[in-house]
């Protein structure tokens, strides 16, 4: 109650189109956080490439850095599939290893989703195994919590109205740990998120 945590911290990211099939990809995200009479001073750069086709992608990542002195390696390999040719159905299966200090752990994250009507869109979402100390969406964001999550699943609705508007609502289940005592406690933690874009 009585640490005021005032975090610093900002992203750079940088992208580089080789051709219309591939595209280089850096980033850089630093991040200062004081807690508990401590100033941890975090550093994280990611490397990557892209390759772009018809009717999926495919990236690979590496991501190197710490979080609150934990020394982290993370390798992303994504798939980003459109059957169709468009976003009449997609779906992105991305799969990390990510190492912490003198352990590791695997998981994977899935996204499905499907066009209702020209303006509609539904999608799920899943993400399997311990889900702590990584990093998400090119090193954008950066999760370290002392209840992690175990699970997590969810949808999101999208309807667009006219060029100018986007609706969003979503539901996330998150099934949760938390570290701080022993027994380590499981609970269930849900959110309801919408939004409204406006697009000039």
């Amino acid at each position: 109650r009585n640490i005021n945590i005032n975090q610093k911290e900002y992203h750079n990211a940088l992208s580089l189109a080789l051709n219309k099939k591939l595209e280089l990809k850096a980033s850089y995200h630093f991040i200062q956080t004081p807690f508990n009479n401590f100033t941890y001073t975090n550093h994280i750069g990611l490397v990557g490439v892209k390759l772009y086709s018809k009717y999926m992608n495919f990236q690979g990542s590496f991501l190197k850095g710490t979080l609150i002195d934990s020394k982290i390696s993370q390798f992303n390999l994504q798939l980003e599939y459109f059957p169709y040719g468009n976003t009449n159905l997609y779906g992105s299966t991305t799969i990390i290893y990510r190492g912490l200090d003198s352990s590791a752990n695997t998981f994977v994250k899935q996204v499905m989703g499907f066009k209702l009507n020209k303006q509609a869109w539904i999608e799920g979402n899943f993400t399997l195994g311990e889900a702590n100390r990584y990093f998400e969406n090119d090193g954008l964001y950066a999760y370290n919590s002392i209840d992690p999550n175990m699970a997590k699943w969810g949808f999101n609705a999208y309807y667009f109205s006219g060029k100018h508007i986007k609706f969003q609502l979503g539901y996330t289940m998150e099934k949760r740990r938390l570290t701080l005592y022993n027994p380590q406690i499981l609970f269930f933690q849900h959110s309801i998120n919408g939004g409204i874009t406006w697009k000039f």
